[in-house]
């Protein structure tokens, strides 16, 4: 019985230690220093009888907000922290110190970055503009690690107004039809995001600091500025915006340095309608921006030519002088740009670097590696039929903003004889004439050498690519073509028609494939060639087309250093060691039947060593081939 107490008693206690988080209505406004916890969570701030549109922070009174609050807030509403002395109450209505100061009111939320502090719509079903505006007039505010969504509603100036206040890893995510997402003045902003807007993401009045901060997706531009002051934009990531990255349509000079950011595939780079002496554009990379680079339609002195140094446009050979994504208006002069992207990374902890490492993943920019493609149509007879004309094209996709000096060997199947190569764009038609025939040397992209078609495109543009067609026949008794072995920046690699295929631009590891295994063919003829003659055999059990083999040839038990291993020799003399703990036995198996002697084609990966050879195959299957 006492030790049924004991239980009941401690049963009790953790009922009660568990915290309990219920609603905390907030229908009026804040006029003494007031917190809302986590426990009080979710704060829902209501209209009232008198059914107004603001909730207040006023009268001197100091809002703190603890971590892991989340704030919803009703349609219409808003909450606005202002003296409202300051706006045309007149002076008695200021809130007043002991010593007869004006007290300002302010707001201090700081959370974590694992306990953000939420302003959000208080429907089930959230949509942009669902709720007004977070208004912070008050100086020396302090909002870190602050997300706020579906404000600005259709009428609000902004979703978020800050003025002269700490603004720090903060969100602005869904803001709806007002004019801006977040509305700045005298103010810097760091480390924060402002993405997915309808409409322009950021508005500098007077000064404005923007720094290591991400700016995407907003449907008008990233950044508008009206200056009074030089402002700085600093390390800014400006993605895929529906007007220009950063823009002032303001018909007065406008000072400001733009230095280190990336501005990619947005309408337009940079745009200040009037230029001047105080615009420093340097060490920026630009790409895949709709219309410009940088640009101005006025140059505040007739015949000043402004630098735009250190730049990078996407391409090697720097500017277009003509409409496009490299435009540079002729008042910059940007003759001494960067042939390189220029090195960008916002590093860290904060909400920005967080969203810039997904933009990062999302993007296929993780790693240095392009993307290869290979495909196969038949031009004369079919594609299995004897001396058929087959067209393949190989096309090569930089895939970062830093890949180059891509190289990719093709050896020519010994069923095959290559007729007709060329380097073009892969929009370009395939020239067939006489002229494209394979010689030793074809262009300065192209060789053909031993019979290696070897392709070193020059300079493939940043997220573009290249195509390299080739037209090989198939000899007369060949029925069931191979495909030609590629290797990329002097590394083998397996692949299956019409599959990407991404490609380290290094050399370093083994390509992977998402191919799946190709299927087995049901012909009945395979043929066998040696340098001199070559002739049919009927067998009779079916053959497996090679096609996105890595290797192929006979293998072999060896004892090395004393362990059992399995070594695939090639037609050239290669070894390969055979890698599969879970295929082991079905090699065994092999090694040990009446097939043993019999070529194989082999699926699968190379394994590379630390000298960069390709020492063996983590093959996933092989098929017996004769």
């Amino acid at each position: 019985m006492f030790f049924r107490k004991i239980v009941l008693a401690l049963a009790f206690l953790a009922v009660v230690a568990t915290p309990v988080f219920a609603e905390t209505v907030i229908d009026l406004d804040i006029v003494a220093d007031t917190t809302w916890t986590k426990a009080m969570s979710p704060i829902i701030i209501k209209s009232n009888a008198r059914n107004d549109r603001i909730r207040w922070v006023a009268s001197g009174a100091v809002l703190t907000i603890e971590p892991g609050v989340e704030v919803r807030i009703d349609s219409g509403m808003s909450l606005q922290v202002a003296s409202q002395c300051l706006r045309s109450y007149g002076t008695d209505a200021c809130y007043r110190d002991n010593e007869g100061n004006i007290k300002m009111p302010k707001l201090i939320a700081h959370g974590t970055s694992t306990e953000p502090i939420i302003f959000t719509s208080s429907k089930s079903d959230p949509q942009p503009g669902d709720w007004g505006a977070l208004v912070v007039e008050a100086p020396n505010s302090e909002l870190e690690w602050v997300e706020v969504r579906y404000a600005g509603a259709k009428g609000k100036r902004a979703a978020v107004e800050v003025n002269n206040s700490l603004f720090k890893d903060n969100l602005v995510e869904k803001s709806g039809s007002a004019a801006y997402a977040l509305y700045v003045s005298s103010q810097k902003i760091e480390g924060s995001v402002i993405r997915d807007n309808l409409g322009i993401g950021i508005f500098c009045d007077h000064e404005c600091d923007i720094i290591d901060s991400v700016i995407e997706r907003n449907a008008g531009d990233a950044i508008e500025v009206d200056l009074g002051v030089p402002a700085t934009f600093t390390g800014n990531l400006i993605f895929d915006n529906g007007g220009n990255g950063i823009a002032s349509e303001s018909i007065y000079s406008q000072d400001a340095t733009i230095e280190n950011n990336f501005f990619r595939e947005n309408s337009g780079g940079v745009y200040f309608h009037r230029s001047n002496e105080g615009l420093d554009i340097k060490n920026n990379n630009f790409l895949k921006n709709k219309n410009f680079a940088i640009k101005s339609d006025i140059n505040n002195r007739e015949g000043q030519i402004y630098p735009a140094v250190g730049n990078w446009f996407g391409i090697d050979t720097g500017p277009k002088s003509v409409t496009g994504q490299f435009l540079v208006s002729s008042d910059y002069d940007a003759s001494e740009f960067s042939a390189s992207d220029v090195a960008f990374a916002i590093e860290g902890s904060s909400k920005a670097a967080r969203e810039y490492r997904e933009y990062l993943a999302e993007n296929n920019m993780t790693g240095n590696f392009f993307s290869g493609k290979v495909e196969r149509a038949a031009i004369i007879g079919s594609e299995n039929s004897p001396g058929a004309l087959l067209k393949y094209s190989v096309t090569l996709e930089n895939k970062t903003t830093s890949a180059r000096d891509a190289k990719l060997a093709v050896s020519i199947p010994a069923d095959q004889n290559l007729l007709l190569c060329s380097a073009q764009p892969a929009t370009a038609a395939f020239d067939y004439s006489l002229a494209t025939a394979c010689t030793t040397t074809v262009s300065s992209e192209l060789a053909f050498k031993n019979n290696q078609l070897v392709w070193s495109p020059i300079g493939i543009p940043a997220l573009d690519e290249k195509t390299l067609f080739f037209v090989m026949m198939t000899k007369p008794t060949t029925t069931n073509p191979s495909l030609p072995r590629l290797d990329f920046a002097s590394k083998p690699f397996s692949y299956t028609l019409g599959t990407a295929v991404e490609l380290n631009e290094s050399g370093g590891g083994s390509a992977s494939s998402t191919a799946s295994t190709p299927e087995s063919s049901t012909a009945t003829a395979a043929t066998t060639t040696t340098t001199t003659t070559t002739t049919t055999t009927q067998v009779a059990t079916p053959v497996v087309s090679t096609d996105g083999s890595l290797a192929t040839g006979t293998v072999s038990r060896q004892i090395i250093n004393g362990i059992l291993n399995y070594v695939l020799t090639t037609a050239d003399g290669k070894n390969y060691i055979l890698y599969n703990s879970y295929k082991w036995r079905e090699i065994d198996d092999f090694t040990k039947s009446a097939d043993k002697g019999k070529r194989i084609a082999v699926y699968g990966d190379f394994y590379i060593n630390r000298y960069g050879v390709a020492s063996g195959i983590k093959f996933t299957r092989f098929d017996v081939i004769d």
